[in-house]
């Protein structure tokens, strides 16, 4: 349904012409139609959550895309709720850069009027369209896997191969496994060519090669001061935390925090313990700082040396 809605192409223009006609493809019901069409509409009730539409331009549609991040707003309101026709897109509520908050407690209950308020920035960007996020994708972007993943209803692994295909093993190991158990290893054969004494001794003088990395922890030059960060997300998304330590050139902690936050992923929450520590540091007039962390992910975005993720595009702005 992503591509459909959001790539004009003459397979989609045809699609729309004969089952949407003049509704949009969010709210057409099924009544007939060939069985790929039936299918995207099954599709369409399971993953359409999962598209979210981030306003830039503000051009998303108001009642129908998702751009509160709570789904469509059609289905969203109670049903005996009037939903405004007059209000087509997204800008409509937008006055002078800000949202037009009498307009949305108008037109909206009272609880999504303030979700809006609270969390949605209003669209300011005036030449950037906005743009649908895939949520099942760190990247944003539609991807016919992620989609499989998510709508597939997967068996659970074997303990077998739970113990044979380990993250971190090496790869000749576990295949080597996995034959063994299949029975595809003339082992016989083997055994006799090798000899068991052979085989044996190998196996006492096998030592694994470790590769590792020394990491030292550096003072800050003089009238600097240094900050080490870090975020955990239980679950990802799950229970997180986040805590950072600020030092001066003496090596003495200046501040120290550690709290728990909202429930959010592994990603988030690395970002929000680095945007934290920086608001913290220059509300105390601090601004020779030297920043640590261990997310390769985030040292490259802050760098720019790699594109921000989505969902933590806004605070990277910020930081």
């Amino acid at each position: 349904m992503v591509e459909f809605r959001t790539k004009p192409s003459l397979w989609s223009s045809f699609m729309s012409q004969k089952y949407c006609k003049k509704l949009n493809a969010l709210v057409v019901p099924w009544k007939r139609g060939s069985h790929v069409w039936r299918k995207m509409l099954e599709c369409r009730d399971l993953v359409e959550h999962q598209i979210v539409s981030k306003p830039k331009m503000g051009l998303s549609l108001f009642w129908s895309d998702n751009w509160t991040g709570l789904g469509s707003l059609y289905f969203g309101t109670p049903p005996d709720f009037f939903c405004d026709e007059t209000i087509h897109n997204v800008y409509d509520v937008v006055n002078e850069g800000a949202w037009d908050v009498e307009k949305l407690y108008d037109i909206l209950p009272e609880d999504l009027a303030i979700h809006i308020l609270e969390n949605v920035a209003p669209p300011i960007e005036h030449h950037v369209l906005d743009k649908p996020i895939w949520n099942l994708e760190t990247k944003g972007n539609f991807s016919v896997k992620t989609s499989w993943d998510y709508l597939r209803r997967r068996k659970d692994a074997a303990i077998t191969y739970k113990n044979m295909w380990v993250k971190g093993f090496s790869f000749k190991i576990s295949f080597f496994m996995w034959k063994l158990w299949k029975g595809r290893i003339p082992l016989d054969d083997a055994i006799r060519r090798i000899g068991w004494p052979d085989i044996l001794h190998m196996m006492e003088r096998y030592v694994p090669k470790l590769k590792f990395n020394k990491v030292i922890w550096e003072l800050p030059m003089d009238g600097w001061i240094k900050i080490n960060t870090d975020g955990a997300s239980r679950g990802n998304p799950g229970r997180s935390s986040i805590g950072f330590c600020v030092r001066n050139e003496l090596r003495d902690i200046v501040y120290a925090v550690g709290k728990d936050i909202d429930k959010t992923t592994s990603t988030q929450v690395e970002t929000i313990a680095i945007l934290e520590t920086l608001k913290y540091c220059l509300h105390q007039g601090m601004v020779q700082i030297w920043l640590e962390t261990y997310s390769m992910l985030l040292k490259n975005v802050i760098q720019g040396i790699w594109k921000p993720p989505w969902i933590i595009e806004n605070e990277v702005e910020e930081i």
